[in-house]
Order: C-alpha cells, then structure tokens, then sequence
C-alpha cells in the first residue's frame, strides 16, 4: 500500500512527537515501576507504600492470616520501596520496610537483602550522627537498627539459624530492654540453642511487661513442655532467677 505523499510529513511530525514525549518519562525501574526523580516525588511513594503496607504488616506482626488483596497490597508496597531505595541508597526507612513486606510475603531471601542493606545503611548513619553529635538522628537510628535487627532475627529463626538470630536478637534486646518482641525472640534462640534458664529469665520479664503477649505465652508453654521432658519428677519450672523477672536481662548468654 503506497502513502500518499501529504501524509508522510504528517507521519514524520508525529514519531518525533512521540521521541520527545517517550524522552521525557522518567525511566521504568526493573520491577516495572517508574524511577523516583525528585525529593516531593519520593515523599509520594513512601505515603503510598506505607499506606498500602500498614495494616497487612500489623496482621502479620500479630501473627494472623493476611488475605489475598492483603498480599498483593504487599507487592504493590515493595515495588513503591524498591524504586524509592534505587533514588537513596542509603536510606534506612525504604530498605527496611521492603524487608518487612518480604517477610510478611516468606521472601526470606529479599527479606534479608533488604534487612541487611537498611543494618548497614543505618550503623553508618550512627556513627556520623555519634560523631556530629546529632541525638535525634542517633537515637531514631538505634530504634530502627534495633527492629531490623529483630525481624532479621525472625528470619533467621524461620530458616534454622539460631545461632545468628540470637546474636541480632540480643543486639535488639540490648538496645530496647522493654520490648516483649525482642526479649521473646531472645529467649527462643536461647530454648534452641539449649538455653534454659536464659530463655526462662526473658520470658519472666517480657510476661511482667505484658501478660497477654502472644509470642511469650507460646515460649512460655513450650519452656514449661522442655522442662517437665527433662525433669520427668514432674516439677515445675521457676519463672526466673530470683530477681531477674522485675528488672530486664542484659543478656541471654
């Protein structure tokens, strides 16, 4: 079929329309998403993941069962942090809730790439605000650092590494002695890793920090089970060396 003659400057007028406007969308990040280009623009996203990613992370963290929209919601939220840690790579917050969002998805192992670039991100971040003597910056640091380092741990956990999960568990638990999250996840290592009375200390403390904490009451009954195997007069455990359950363990080890 031959083009008429008038049509071709019509045909080269639009392709070059077309370059141009091609040229001026901001490229597409590998997940698909559209690369972050300015500061308002990352601002955006972090709203919009955080929004898509709030509630399904707190199901998750309570250990109830995400629905199907809950999970994808999930995806959507770790492509939004992708293309926001590809525009700061050095930033905490991005790296961090990806490794959530992994996490809440069993992704271990992007779980743990992203926990792992937020921890190194954030110990450099710490020791400048040390050095600067920027409170504020440090100790939002050292919270983050001490939950990444906490949900790492559960990663560890869930693959059988007990060894390295209690290592960033007692870094958590060091840093926020008041947190039953981290002590149960302290004292769960420690029963692993045969650890008993550790294990019993933590689970005493996070017990008298909140009775109803879901996670410690499990450990505690699985203590309570390990004890009466091995103990088979049939007495029962105490619930920590005297002491140790009104003021928080420094340490499981």
């Amino acid at each position: 079929m031959k083009i008429p003659n008038w049509a071709v400057p019509i045909l080269v007028f639009c392709g070059l329309a077309l370059i141009v406007f091609l040229s001026n969308r901001p490229p597409a990040a590998p997940n698909g998403v559209q690369m972050v280009t300015s500061n308002g623009e990352y601002e955006l996203r972090s709203d919009e993941a955080l929004e898509l990613c709030r509630t399904p992370l707190e199901k998750f963290d309570r250990s109830e069962d995400l629905t199907e929209a809950e999970k994808v919601n999930l995806d959507k939220a770790t492509k939004l942090y992708e293309t926001m840690m590809l525009y700061r790579p050095t930033a905490v917050e991005p790296a961090f809730q990806a490794g959530r969002c992994y996490f809440a998805l069993a992704n271990t192992d992007l779980a743990e790439a992203s926990l792992n670039q937020a921890i190194l991100s954030g110990e450099e971040i710490l020791r400048q605000s040390t050095a600067n003597g920027n409170s504020a910056v440090k100790e939002a640091t050292r919270l983050t650092l001490a939950e990444a380092r906490y949900v790492r741990s559960l990663i560890y956990q869930s693959v059988g590494d007990f060894k390295t999960a209690f290592d960033d568990a007692d870094y958590a638990a060091q840093q926020v002695n008041n947190s039953p999250n981290y002590l149960s996840a302290r004292a769960s290592c420690s029963l692993q890793l045969g650890n008993m009375q550790p294990a019993m200390n933590d689970i005493a403390y996070a017990l008298k920090l909140d009775p109803n904490h879901k996670r410690s009451l499990q450990i505690a009954t699985l203590i309570d089970a390990e004890y009466r195997a091995t103990h088979p007069e049939g007495a029962k455990p105490g619930a920590a060396k005297p002491g140790s359950q009104n003021t928080p363990p420094k340490t499981s080890n």
